[in-house]
């Protein structure tokens, strides 16, 4: 911080050097934790420079995340997605796009408002986090969580359903929550249909397993070693 504070007092700088050395200020502060200071600085140089003022927004998304403010890590997220053809393309040095930084500054903030008691608002933002083009998955999965606590597994059935016509990978918090919300919705069959229909749009282990278990429910032993036998033999595996 000294060295570049010393820099800073040098009388000939080139206005390149002097944003440069502005940016390396901003990076020593949010290395010691001084996120206040690494934010005005960094807004200074977004604004300033036209050079690093991509790079600035992007250590001020690191500045917003530490500090926990979504929204304005939402604002600076938009700016970057409407600067480049495709918010897909602004990428950070982690190397994550702006488009889902900006999903999971939207999902943080659905978060913050279920504790705080406000679904509505809640709602609204998950399906402001479904508008751009990033992967969408846990948007989906705390849309369709909200609607089955509010008591309406019809809605939240549709998120699923959407997952699944995206051809997401299943993961294990996906297929509980499929089952969670067939169950609530009464429907003996609704769960092995959607696993069916998962199963041939993305087939996965996770669901060969979880189909099989069903059919050993619903049909029987003899049903089931036969459908994993052909499964096998379909997509060898050691799971």
């Amino acid at each position: 911080i000294r060295i570049h504070q010393n820099l800073l007092t040098r009388p000939h700088l080139t206005p390149v050097q002097l944003h440069q050395s502005h940016l390396e200020l901003s990076r020593d502060f949010i290395a010691a934790g001084l996120f206040d200071r690494a934010e005005q600085l960094l807004l200074d140089l977004a604004r300033e420079s036209e050079d690093f003022s991509f790079t600035a927004k992007m250590h001020l998304l690191e500045v917003f995340e530490a500090q926990r403010d979504w929204q304005e890590g939402i604002r600076i997220a938009d700016e970057l997605r409407n600067s480049s053809d495709s918010g897909m393309q602004s990428t950070s040095e982690r190397g994550q796009p702006a488009d889902l930084l900006r999903l999971h500054y939207l999902c943080e903030q659905a978060e913050d408002a279920l504790h705080s008691g406000d679904v509505r608002g809640a709602r609204l933002l998950l399906h402001r986090a479904l508008e751009g083009e990033a992967p969408n998955l846990r948007a989906r999965l705390s849309l369709s969580e909200l609607e089955l606590a509010a008591d309406d597994p019809g809605q939240a059935l549709i998120q699923l359903r959407e997952v699944i016509k995206e051809g997401e990978e299943c993961a294990p918090d996906v297929l509980a929550m499929l089952e969670a919300v067939c169950s609530a919705k009464h429907d003996t069959s609704l769960y092995r249909q959607c696993l069916q229909d998962y199963q041939k749009r993305k087939p996965s282990v996770l669901l060969t397993l979880a189909l099989s278990e069903q059919i050993h429910h619903q049909d029987g032993n003899e049903a089931a070693t036969s459908f994993l036998r052909n499964a096998l033999q379909e997509r060898p595996s050691i799971a």
